[in-house]
């Protein structure tokens, strides 16, 4: 068998790499585990020349054993049914692979499986855990086996304050309060909210801003004119309690959706009621998730930074993956308004 062919078919080892580029064993064992301080730059370029020429892959898990580390960040993501939750992966695993790092994705929609996960991401011995939630209230007690650990999170979205790690969010009362804003300068004056499900943080801060928005232009709020259109139920009562908003006589001229779907529903029901947007009703939509663009027309809506809060919440956790000493960091993002049609 040709030299090349046996080389193909046996994996290269760590002392051919060394003997390839004239340093010793130890040297190419430095470069894999990152002790570099003292390494000149001529020597590993020649040592990654060397791998290259080769074809070398390091052994993960004989790394692992050495650093202690498997270079393997989990992510577990609350609501993995909607383009909306998923732009958070697409933003991280490139990121992830730059880094030279595994990904693993979970999905947990509630406490019990959110703590199931945790138990199976430590036994994996991940080096740490982004959580991306949807801001509802709950118990967290199972994320104190990660403090106990000395794993570090980053918590994004998340329903309650937790002082052990990172946390990142965003502006959702300011979002919503910007989109009142901007139908007041449109001439509004009974503007409506159909607001999202109970025992979340987004749908109360939401409802804040809405308030507070109305005050700001003293506009009084018809109590009428807020209703709750829960999107995590079937689409059937969201599009009850909208035909009931805008066939009534108290009829809003503009409306702030709990999300995008929502507001699709509206432009439907709108439709079926003869009512032209937005000439006869605004309407605006939260989210903007990627069909917004493409209704009729298209939606105006409160943009969540999503994409930003991962990338963020990537590189807070490889900070600290550095420098466990880090204290915790707190940032919040702004939602803003994206005007399109609609509105």
């Amino acid at each position: 068998m040709p030299a090349d062919r046996r080389r193909r078919s046996t994996q290269v080892t760590i002392r051919e790499v060394a003997a390839a580029s004239g340093v010793s064993v130890s040297t190419v064992s430095n470069l894999l585990n990152g002790r570099t301080a003292a390494m000149t730059s001529r020597t590993r370029e020649r040592i990654e020349e060397a791998m290259r020429s080769l074809g070398y892959r390091p052994s993960r898990i004989a790394q692992s054993l050495t650093t202690k580390r498997t270079r393997t960040i989990g992510l577990v993501i609350d609501e993995i049914s909607t383009n909306l939750f998923l732009a958070a992966l697409t933003a991280i695993e490139p990121r992830a692979r730059q880094s030279d790092r595994n990904l693993v994705v979970c999905h947990a929609s509630s406490a019990q499986e959110e703590a199931a996960v945790v138990e199976v991401l430590m036994q994996q011995q991940v080096d740490g855990i982004i959580f991306l939630s949807t801001s509802q209230f709950r118990d967290d007690s199972h994320l104190a086996a990660l403090t106990d650990q000395g794993m570090p999170a980053v918590l994004i979205n998340r329903g309650q304050a937790n002082p052990s790690f990172c946390e990142i969010s965003w502006d959702n009362a300011e979002g919503v309060a910007a989109a009142v804003d901007h139908l007041y300068h449109r001439g509004h004056r009974r503007i409506g909210h159909l607001y999202g499900p109970a025992g979340r943080r987004s749908t109360e801060d939401r409802i804040k801003g809405y308030r507070s928005a109305m005050s700001r232009h003293g506009l009084v709020v018809d109590e009428h004119l807020l209703a709750q259109a829960d999107y995590t139920e079937p689409a059937s009562r969201w599009t009850q309690v909208a035909s009931d908003m805008l066939g009534s006589e108290r009829r809003p001229t503009a409306v702030i959706a709990a999300d995008d779907t929502v507001a699709a529903v509206i432009l439907q029901v709108a439709a079926g009621l003869g009512l032209r947007v937005p000439q006869d009703l605004a309407v605006v939509g939260i989210d903007d998730q990627h069909f917004a663009a493409l209704l009729v027309p298209p939606l105006t809506t409160v943009s969540l930074p999503i994409a930003e809060a991962a990338t963020r919440a990537f590189d807070m956790l490889l900070n600290r993956l550095d420098d466990p000493g880090l204290a915790p960091e707190r940032l919040r993002l702004p939602a803003s308004l994206t005007t399109r049609g609609s509105a």
